[in-house]
């Protein structure tokens, strides 16, 4: 995680410079040469090179493939499409982890590298779509060191080019911080601390999933019902309510709490990710959304170190109210200012 942390910054100058095609074509190139090496690793130093690969990746698609998105949609004239196609996008991954989760175990038994194997196989067929694609005209430059550094100025300056700007990164930043941690580590534990069995977590977070994204997918194409006041002042509220009262639920009441969390987590790429790309140069676009991300995993870092304690003296549960007790205090007064303004 430290190691993409610290690429998401230089990748994403690098998107801007060469091009945004080449730059995913090469991180999906590399997360499928990982995930071969993952497949058939026999030590230790196979392991550590098939993650550090997939997460060199990983850090050259994050940004870099919203920027193409959206300066395609731009140069299309259908900019305003991004949430819809966002929403569409995150639709089909959620289906897919749902699907690929029921036969997962049977590949594992036939052969413990046979899952890594096959999503290797999938991750060519991205390269090649992402190869075929065509690249927006942006004014890309010759790529020199002197030219390399510049970007990566002038993208990380996007996030605080005026005042309005800086306080949509700030919120953007702090929903993903919280949201993403809770995705990606502390659900889990959350749902075994409330009485849920292994099994039934795999149900239960596969219907969520599936669910939200359906949800999503029909909200982004809500014009009238989805506006940016109400997202700034929905995402905190949504947040307080799901994570305020875990130190109190119940197995059953939780599953409330677990759904609302997923569903912010991935509505902060579908909905916010439209209203930061609005806001960013089209040719500083793929490194100010690399710096965005990179803030993202760095608060989420800290949250991992952070509440380790917190956890071993008391429960995943009492993270949950910590993290609503935030969104109370950090989050909610920046949706209210940012809704002012719409």
């Amino acid at each position: 995680m430290s190691f993409t942390v610290a690429l998401e910054l230089p990748t994403g100058a690098l998107a801007d410079l060469i091009g945004r095609r080449y730059t995913v074509t090469l991180g999906w190139l590399l997360r499928a040469i990982g995930g071969f090496i993952l497949a058939f690793c026999f030590d230790g130093l196979s392991l550590s090179v098939g993650f550090i690969l997939a997460a060199i990746g990983d850090a050259l698609i994050s940004g870099a493939d919203q920027a193409l998105i959206y300066d395609s949609l731009q140069e299309l004239g259908r900019k305003k499409e991004m949430q819809q196609v966002a929403a569409k996008k995150s639709l089909l991954f959620q289906m897919a982890i749902v699907l690929a989760s029921f036969p997962a175990g049977y590949l594992y038994e036939i052969w413990v590298g046979l899952p890594y194997f096959i999503y290797a196989i999938s991750q060519l067929v991205t390269v090649v779509l992402f190869y075929l694609m065509q690249e927006p005209k942006i004014d890309s430059e010759i790529f020199t060191w002197k030219n390399y550094w510049r970007q990566t100025r002038q993208g990380f300056k996007e996030l605080s080019k005026n005042c309005y700007v800086k306080k949509l990164s700030a919120f953007y930043v702090l929903v993903g911080g919280i949201t993403w941690s809770t995705q990606y580590f502390f659900n889990q534990p959350f749902a075994l601390s409330v009485g849920f069995s292994e099994i039934e977590m795999g149900w239960l977070f596969g219907t969520i999933r599936l669910i939200n994204s359906l949800i999503i997918f029909k909200l982004t194409n809500l014009d009238k019902v989805l506006t940016k006041k109400r997202a700034f002042i929905g995402f905190p509220l949504l947040m307080i309510l799901c994570y305020l009262p875990g130190y109190w639920v119940t197995k059953t009441s939780a599953v409330l709490l677990l759904a609302g969390a997923t569903f912010a987590s991935s509505a902060r790429f579908d909905i916010l990710g439209q209203y930061t790309n609005d806001e960013f140069n089209s040719k500083n676009r793929a490194t100010a959304l690399s710096s965005l991300n990179m803030l993202v995993s760095f608060l989420y870092i800290l949250f991992m170190i952070g509440f380790g304690p917190v956890i071993e003296n008391y429960s995943t549960q009492m993270v949950y109210t910590i993290l609503g007790m935030m969104s109370l205090v950090l989050v909610l007064p920046l949706g209210v200012n940012l809704a002012r303004k719409h």
